[in-house]
């Protein structure tokens, strides 16, 4: 009986998950913009509906092409607590993977028109 509650918890989060209006848990990136900003990420990237730069015209990155993780994210697979000692680099994709960071150049992710 437990474990039943437990999938049905994980299949309402997994459902809620495709209805947020922001992403909690990683972002949606412009390369471009983050290269021209110096590493400064946009808040609006992180909502639901944010799906092409308009200066660029390009579509936002979703997903890491080293990690195939969302671009940002946390452990893989889950959300990550707030660190106040993990810190990023900036221009990078900056998820954890098996307690190693992605080092994937964001800059250097090609997207499409």
């Amino acid at each position: 009986m437990q474990g039943d509650r437990g999938c049905h918890r994980r299949e309402s989060v997994r459902r809620t998950e495709g209805r947020e209006w922001v992403r909690f848990f990683g972002s949606r990136v412009c390369p471009t913009c983050l290269m021209a900003s110096g590493g400064a990420w946009l808040v609006w990237w992180k909502l639901s509906w944010a799906a092409v730069c308009p200066e660029h015209r390009t579509l936002l990155v979703d997903l890491c092409p080293r990690c195939r993780v969302f671009v940002r994210r946390g452990p893989a697979g889950r959300p990550a607590r707030l660190s106040r000692s993990r810190m990023p680099a900036p221009l990078r994709c900056g998820a954890l993977l098996r307690g190693a960071v992605c080092d994937q150049p964001v800059p250097q992710i090609r997207t499409s028109a």
